[in-house]
């Protein structure tokens, strides 16, 4: 817990104890400063930490809110939320290891995490009027002001608005995203759902956060037309995972399934290295159905091998149920039953589940839901998986990640998205609602699934 550093006693001898007795806070000349329990030690007070308080009654002042995805209406897991105590620094551009447990841009004073609800609750908070405010989730950054923090009560945020994340950049930082198109699982719908802004929408060669790229069945005669005049002239999803460089240019990558797993004229085997090496890099990527191929075919035999994949897309028991034995899949299963709340808990019904993962996994992969086989014996088999990368490396190492979806999340007839984004709709189906958990979890810091999210350390 962090001290607070005001309404100080007005000599030395006069000390004001925190809830933490081996934290006391003094004046000494004129100064405010923390001393340890051995009283050793004298750090002065910055900024912000002057305007933290310690209550008469051993209570503290809080702030508590939501965080929301762009659009202000879905709740996010896992998002950081904090009061920097310096000016924070535009995000790094281009691909980076960005991994948890570091002090966030701005050297926050206080710091939380928020809850499967997205609900978060900052405790000890700087009191005063326009206290600043940042919701983080990776390179997804919006700074807001609070209008004011009043001490030593429970000061809560109402307003979506001051609590989402950012539609476009002119509102704050964003990750650069590469998504491709496929006639099998539109996941481009995901984009306007999730509410970014129509302005942030592009094509290769510009200065855009989503990219768009054509997957295969796209390249067919008049099959990029339904995305209109400008996203038409999309380059091939083969342009952008066929160089390392060209991927390079993205954060993450958003893989539709495009029916079959189309090797040599699609994803020749340069591909394979490519991504492989984008997600050593830092890189993250996401995919469904017969996306699996960036397991199968990997150039890393650490990667490849993790799991047996017999591919071909047969069908397998739906509803997927979610493995909640560690903490983020039960986070999972906690944040569908406030999504869906009329929901089976733990159960999660897809447009299609698929068998396409055969044999049990290795160490290195993570499940989190699984389903019984349809067409051969009665087995349980994994349907949603994630890999940090490169496997096999401790996890203080790992830069990237890696998520397969072995189901599609919107309907796979082809005519049913026939102008976009007018006929993906507005609500997030069940399956597509996963996809937008999974979207943000990838965007985050490199962590272990298996272990409970730590807010960052704060500065003292």
């Amino acid at each position: 817990m962090l001290a607070a550093c005001s309404t100080p006693a007005q000599d030395r001898g006069d000390e004001n104890r925190s809830p933490d007795a081996s934290i006391i806070t003094v004046r000494d000349g004129g100064s405010i400063g923390i001393l340890d329990g051995s009283g050793s030690n004298t750090t002065a007070c910055k900024n912000l930490q002057c305007q933290q308080r310690m209550c008469s009654d051993g209570s503290t002042t809080t702030l508590t809110g939501t965080v929301y995805a762009p659009n202000g209406t879905l709740p996010l897991y896992n998002a950081l939320v904090y009061v920097p105590n310096s000016p924070v620094p535009p995000a790094t551009a281009g691909l980076t290891c960005d991994r948890c447990g570091g002090i966030p841009p701005g050297n926050p004073v206080v710091a939380a995490l928020t809850d499967h609800r997205g609900i978060f609750e900052l405790k000890n908070m700087p009191v005063g009027k326009n206290i600043p405010l940042v919701v983080q989730v990776g390179k997804w950054r919006r700074q807001t002001t609070v209008p004011e923090v009043v001490a030593c009560q429970a000061n809560k945020l109402t307003n979506p608005d001051q609590t989402r994340l950012p539609r476009n950049r002119k509102e704050g930082d964003m990750p650069r995203i590469a998504i491709t198109t496929g006639d099998c699982d539109n996941l481009v719908c995901l984009i306007p759902k999730l509410g970014i802004d129509p302005a942030e929408w592009g094509i290769a060669g510009e200065d855009k956060a989503v990219t768009f790229y054509a997957g295969f069945a796209y390249l067919e005669p008049n099959g990029v037309q339904k995305f209109g005049p400008h996203l038409s002239q999309m380059k091939s999803a083969a342009s952008l995972w066929g160089k390392l460089d060209e991927l390079s240019k993205y954060d993450m990558g958003i893989f539709s399934c495009e029916c079959d797993e189309v090797l040599d004229e699609d994803k020749p085997q340069a591909a394979f290295q490519v991504v492989t090496d984008y997600l050593a890099k830092g890189g993250r990527v996401f995919g469904t159905d017969y996306q699996y191929v960036w397991l199968r075919y990997s150039s890393d035999p650490k990667l490849n091998g993790l799991m047996s994949i017999r591919g071909g897309s047969p069908i397998g028991e739906n509803p997927v149920k979610l493995d909640t034995t560690f903490p983020k899949g039960k986070a999972l299963a906690d944040w569908m039953s406030v999504i869906q709340p009329a929901s089976t808990y733990g159960q999660v019904s897809c447009e299609h589940v698929f068998d396409n993962f055969s044999a049990a996994t290795k160490p290195g992969l993570q499940v989190w839901g699984s389903s019984r086989t349809i067409d051969i014996g009665n087995e349980s088999r994994p349907r949603f998986v994630t890999v940090n990368t490169p496997v096999g490396l401790a996890p203080e190492k790992q830069c990237g990640r890696l998520v397969d979806l072995d189901a599609h999340v919107t309907s796979t007839a082809p005519d049913v998205l026939k102008s976009y984004p007018q006929d993906c709709g507005t609500s997030l189906r069940p399956g597509e609602e996963v996809l937008a958990f999974f979207f943000f979890d990838i965007a985050s810091c490199i962590q272990e699934d298996t272990k409970e999210p730590e807010p960052p350390p704060i500065v003292r």
